[in-house]
């Protein structure tokens, strides 16, 4: 599949065409804080024939609304968190209504004070403080507990409940074959769960390796780095997470003060692992 760079909106966004019906909005997280380990925050928009949809809100530094009303027009467009973090909801707040889970829903509806990017080093981190750094809510928002289908017109999109990473993750397929994974499966730094939930987000990954991935042959895009993820590296990270505890034990690891967990690389994935 070939990826089109479309352009720069307010030389922020970086937008890239996945194909006929998908679209890259991507950010540089490092910009603003680069202790995440993570270069970009990728969030999809998705437009149908009658409707479209905006799966994550960004960063929050820059208007996500302004980089996506040229590209649906006057189209209707529902508008998605796949998790609660603040790379993911920056800009709910441009929005009259935003889709989460259930179980993330009072995490997304309050305001989060970034207090951690006082101490960043990130080449915007001031521009973004001087902005509020806090996330603003959206006016309301809806419930999901997966299985949901949302019709845009020669597309349809079915939410899927993937806890782990968070426990209202979500992840997003397409009649069109495609795997919105958010922050479940990407390309990069894998912060995974607490050991308490871990065993949540190894079902959730097999279910959508299992259930999704392989017998749907969609095509996954993550929630950072390049946005696709290449089959190999899906099966590779099932395998790790599986078997993370036998692997952690055998590898050297590397505490990271600001992250509070310990990393572990295994190319082309680094691994965070929380106290």
């Amino acid at each position: 599949m070939e990826i089109t760079a479309i352009s720069h909106a307010e030389s922020w966004f970086q937008i890239l065409r996945i194909d006929k019906w998908v679209y890259a909005l991507r950010e540089r997280l490092d910009w603003i804080d680069p202790r995440f380990l993570t270069m970009f925050a990728n969030n999809y928009l998705i437009i149908g024939e009658k409707k479209a949809a905006l799966i994550d809100t960004g960063i929050g530094i820059h208007s996500i609304k302004k980089a996506v009303k040229p590209l649906i027009k006057d189209k209707e467009i529902f508008v998605f968190n796949t998790h609660h973090h603040f790379d993911h909801v920056g800009n709910n707040h441009e929005w009259p209504r935003i889709y989460v889970h259930k179980f993330d829903l009072h995490r997304v509806a309050l305001p989060e004070e970034l207090i951690f990017l006082r101490t960043s080093d990130g080449v915007f981190s001031d521009e973004f403080l001087k902005k509020g750094g806090v996330t603003k809510p959206a006016d309301e928002h809806y419930p999901l507990i997966g299985g949901e289908v949302f019709e845009l017109g020669g597309i349809d999109l079915r939410v899927i409940h993937s806890p782990g990473h968070t426990p209202g993750s979500i992840s997003i397929s397409t009649s069109r074959k495609h795997l919105i994974a958010g922050d479940t499966i990407h390309n990069g730094s894998i912060y995974l769960p607490p050991k308490e939930t871990l065993n949540s987000y190894s079902h959730s990954l097999n279910s959508l390796i299992e259930e999704v991935i392989r017998e749907q042959k969609c095509t996954v895009l993550g929630g950072h780095e390049e946005p696709i993820v290449a089959q190999e590296n899906i099966e590779l990270l099932g395998q790790i997470v599986q078997n993370w505890q036998k692997i952690s034990n055998e590898k050297r690891q590397k505490y990271n003060d600001f992250l509070k967990a310990h990393i572990l690389s295994y190319p082309p994935f680094k691994f965070v692992i929380p106290d």
